[in-house]
């Protein structure tokens, strides 16, 4: 088992490597060999070879393919799942769809007919799927485009409000050494807050966030940290604050330092540029959008949000180049 886990990192990191030089060529004679590697009669052979397609396509910013990848990774990989594998992987599947801009009303209807079966799952399981979906949803109410789908919206949303009490209590009963746990669910916490716009509380959202990144930092999880402290920013650029994004902003370029050359590194840029443009921080948006750019890696790796911003700066920094923002 670790002989062939060493074949999949080594294969992938090497075509990975070729694509984002854009040298597609070499990268496709590899993806030949790799493929002879692979068992077909074994799902984590498949699951490997269908998450690297998926990479690649998205690099070579090849929507067709990448569709016609995830077709052929489901209909490979779904006959050999267990019916509980089945449904997290149609969350999986829900989340690419939708950042790569692939998703149909038709899998969209599918997941709204499982609701009840992710209804029944453990509060971690139904949690993370729960909040998957809701992303989506409320992502296409944004956009005036729930159509029919609004009550399934509505019920999702009320699912995640009613299992804050429950999270709550699950907080309560971990074990003072379960700080990654801990910190995963106060993060949620205030993530279920943001849910229910009726008793939505701007300052102690943004009081929970600054708390997280306070254990965090106690910890030395210093990457968990630097996530944090970029939503941070993006919950005070919702609220208008822009002081506290700004000084959220400067204080992550410091904590970046620490991860140079990691991949953590590219995201952070674009939410570095984006929320220092906001702030009329043109000069630092500037630069950190370049810093991004200079990676070669595509956007299309990234949530869809991320890639919007992405797309704003890169409309605004290109276009306004004589400082005219």
């Amino acid at each position: 088992m670790g002989y062939k886990h060493l074949i999949h990192v080594s294969f992938q990191n090497l075509i990975l490597s070729y694509a984002l030089e854009k040298k597609f060529d070499i990268a496709e004679k590899w993806i030949e060999r790799y493929q002879i590697q692979i068992d077909e009669n074994n799902a984590t052979d498949l699951l490997e070879f269908d998450n690297l397609m998926l990479q690649y396509f998205r690099q070579k910013k090849d929507k067709e393919k990448l569709l016609s990848a995830i077709g052929q990774g489901r209909s490979l990989l779904y006959p050999k799942m267990t019916e509980h594998q089945k449904l997290v992987y149609d969350i999986s599947e829900l989340r690419i769809r939708w950042n790569s801009q692939l998703l149909s009303p038709a899998y969209l209807a599918h997941i709204e007919h499982q609701l009840d079966k992710y209804l029944l799952l453990d509060l971690t399981e139904r949690y993370r799927t729960l909040k998957e979906i809701h992303f989506v949803l409320e992502r296409l109410e944004e956009m005036n485009d729930l159509g029919h789908f609004l009550p399934f919206f509505e019920r999702v949303s009320y699912s995640l409000i009613g299992m804050k009490s429950e999270i709550e209590n699950y907080l309560l009963s971990l074990p003072e050494y379960c700080v990654n746990e801990k910190c995963y669910w106060l993060k949620e916490l205030a993530a279920v807050q943001k849910i229910d716009r009726r008793t939505y509380d701007f300052d102690q959202v943004l009081q929970r966030l600054n708390d997280l990144k306070d254990t965090l930092l106690k910890y030395e999880n210093y990457l968990e940290a630097l996530t944090v402290g970029l939503d941070i920013s993006d919950e005070a650029m919702f609220q208008k604050k822009n002081e506290i994004v700004w000084q959220s902003v400067q204080q992550t370029i410091k904590e970046l330092g620490r991860f140079k050359g990691h991949p953590v590194e590219a995201g952070c840029f674009i939410r570095i540029a984006y929320y220092a443009f906001v702030v009329g921080q043109y000069q630092c948006a500037e630069k950190y959008f370049n810093r991004f750019e200079e990676t070669g890696v595509s956007p299309k790796h990234f949530a869809d949000w991320i890639q919007a911003y992405y797309a704003y700066l890169d409309l605004k920094l290109n276009s306004d180049h004589n400082g005219n923002h």
